[in-house]
């Protein structure tokens, strides 16, 4: 039977810890190889109302988005993880909601048979956010879409996850 270690949330290894080694970080992320990232979920809502509003004159729509890591498992024995990640987005026109998504992906990586766990933690923490996010910024370009608003794209990411 495999080992199997599920994520801490309590004393985890982060960027700015004393004890964190950027050796090591930077050894698990070149064994770290993607395996498979796919759309487990999604909840997509539109209001009519508010698309019809929506779509009167010249009206201001604003955007906003998240993400989280939703969990992951670490298997040391066969140098798998596999966790997830959620993310979700609306649309506003004034303060009512227009349009909202919710999508759950999974992902999974191999080849970290030699790393330690909570690098490989830390490591999934990071990636799983820039890796699933073009699939959930076109996910929701499609549904915007089919929903006849014309948006333009949710932004790149370019900020740091410590």
């Amino acid at each position: 039977m495999s080992e199997v270690e599920p994520v801490n949330s309590g004393d985890q290894l982060s960027f700015s810890s004393s004890s964190f080694d950027p050796e090591e970080y930077a050894k698990t992320a070149r064994m770290a190889r993607l395996e498979t990232i796919k759309l487990l979920d999604s909840r997509y809502s539109a209001s009519p109302q508010g698309l019809m509003e929506g779509e009167l004159g010249d009206a201001k729509l604003q955007q906003g988005f998240g993400g989280e890591p939703s969990g992951h498992h670490f298997d040391i024995s066969t140098g798998v993880v596999i966790g997830g990640y959620r993310w979700s987005a609306e649309v506003k026109h004034k303060r009512k909601k227009i349009i909202s998504l919710r999508a759950d992906f999974m992902l999974a990586y191999s080849g970290l048979e030699e790393a330690k766990s909570e690098y490989v933690s830390l490591y999934f923490n990071k990636i799983a956010r820039f890796t699933t996010y073009p699939f959930f910024r076109s996910h929701f370009a499609v549904h915007a879409s089919a929903s006849c608003i014309t948006l333009p794209p949710l932004p790149s990411l370019f900020e740091r996850v410590d």
